[in-house]
């Protein structure tokens, strides 16, 4: 603890180390299950195009043929089971869940004008970290299955990084050099704009409505935000133009609905805006309300004028759900895996939290609202909040998986597939295999098909080299 205290150990200190203590311990499960992970599904569609082709030549494929996910494409030829390391590819889940826990502190810090100690800044990154990971649609797909992960879950990371190098940007607290803390922020934007479609639209509002709220406010806008603005667009025409997305939408000959788009994404915003403004989310709301009006005049990013009404805040809310649904049900004319919806989540809340900083400020500048950042209270409030992240969601799902010995019956069966199928590999055979019987909920995302011409089963035979695979009882 000498990296947080220069002083001796006091009894608030003690107590900051055991809320410290208590969030590690409740992230443990979810770095645990990591190592229960197994490639399955399009993880076996791109391992094997790797095989077959040259990097440069798979990521023009891709580009053309799939869409201008410019990041991705590069991240997915790069899946450990390409290069047969079962192993890596069991520690990509854990190593994506601490580096998310360094953006969030970085951008908490950012955010907060690092007028909180770096403990309390660490507690409160944990504690959105788990709220995030509690609240997410599908954990599975979120952080455990690499196809998905990388394309969102990764692309979130890079994006709170950039936020955190934004804020602290025009808070003046520059790393190096003013113009060497652009660059890199730019250098971010155009990197996060690749990973997929439902960021780069998050992006591109959130740029918009700077510039929209500098336009009716009447003043100039400043030179790095046209800048930040002309490097997303231009990024977001390379990612929207590519050949790969008309090539793409092929495979969904129904889609490009727009009624039936439109009314399904705004009975979804419904749907999740309303299960996402849960007990947690209130509990750390009222903690942070105590932390914003304790530290009023320390935290300069929660003083500006700059910002929405909460009518607007609201309609912004539901705007984030909105462009990360409305693009899968218009691409597809269906809603398909959450993986889109994991990423308005955490959309979702960050802005969320956001809002309630700056309300504190606008709306209750003249009310003592410091008795909520008492210790006795933050502590309780945190401890209520730790038991529901266990007992409940996916907090419940990764307790009880690894508690019913779930998560390691589904390793053994899946190593015992993978084993069978590298016996048989490149011996142009039918295998059959039996269908799982344990299917955590916290790693289980699709499993293999009695229909030997599905395409989980196809890309699996590819990769291994036998003629098909047939899963039945």
């Amino acid at each position: 603890m000498i990296l947080f205290y220069k002083n001796s150990l006091t009894k608030e200190n003690y107590l900051k180390c055991f809320l410290l203590a208590a969030l590690l311990s409740v992230l443990t499960p979810y770095l645990y299950i990591s190592f229960f992970t197994h490639p399955i599904a399009d993880d076996y569609c791109f391992a094997f195009l790797e095989k077959d082709v040259s990097f440069l030549k798979g990521y023009i494929h891709l580009f053309f043929n799939m869409g201008g996910r410019y990041i991705t494409n590069a991240l997915i030829f790069l899946n450990p089971i390409a290069f047969h390391n079962i192993t890596l590819y069991k520690f990509i889940p854990l190593f994506q869940i601490l580096i998310a826990l360094f953006s969030f502190y970085y951008f908490f810090r950012a955010l907060t004008s690092r007028a909180m100690s770096r403990i309390n800044s660490l507690n409160a990154a944990l504690l959105f970290l788990l709220l995030y990971l509690f609240q997410m649609p599908c954990l599975a797909e979120g952080i455990y299955n690499y196809g998905a992960s990388v394309n969102y879950h990764l692309g979130i990371i890079v994006a709170v990084l950039y936020f955190g190098l934004l804020v602290d940007y025009f808070m003046k607290h520059y790393f190096i050099h003013r113009f060497f803390h652009c660059f890199i922020g730019i250098f971010l934007l155009a990197i996060t704009i690749g990973f997929s479609e439902v960021i780069t639209l998050v992006l591109l509002s959130l740029h918009l409505l700077i510039l929209f709220q500098y336009f009716v406010k009447r003043e100039k806008i400043k030179t790095e935000w046209w800048i930040l603005f002309f490097t997303c667009t231009f990024f977001s025409f390379i990612m929207f133009a590519s050949p790969g997305n008309a090539e793409r939408s092929l495979n969904y000959p129904d889609n490009h609905n727009f009624f039936r788009s439109l009314s399904f994404s705004l009975m979804q915003v419904c749907r999740f805006g309303l299960d996402w403004i849960s007990v947690p989310v209130l509990l750390l709301s009222i903690a942070f309300i105590g932390t914003v009006s304790s530290l009023r005049n320390k935290m300069p990013f929660f003083l500006q004028e700059y910002f929405l009404n909460p009518w607007a805040s609201a309609l912004l809310l539901a705007w984030i759900l909105f462009v990360c649904v409305f693009p899968p049900y218009w691409a597809t004319n269906i809603l398909g895996q959450q993986r889109t919806v994991n990423v308005a989540c955490f959309f979702f809340l960050l802005y969320w939290f956001i809002c309630i900083g700056f309300y504190v400020n606008i709306y209750f500048k003249n009310w003592n609202l410091s008795f909520l950042a008492n210790k006795k209270l933050q502590v309780l409030i945190s401890a209520c909040v730790i038991c529901i992240f266990i007992c409940t969601k996916n907090g419940y799902a990764v307790f009880t998986d690894i508690l019913y010995n779930r998560v390691e019956k589904f390793d053994n069966q899946m190593q015992q597939r993978f084993d069978t199928l590298s016996i048989e590999a490149n011996k142009n055979k039918i295998v059959y295999l039996k269908p799982l019987s344990e299917k955590p909920k916290s790693l289980f995302v699709l499993d293999l098909s009695a229909d030997s011409g599905h395409w989980i089963n196809y890309c699996q035979a590819k990769y291994f080299g036998v003629k098909t695979i047939v899963c039945k009882e």
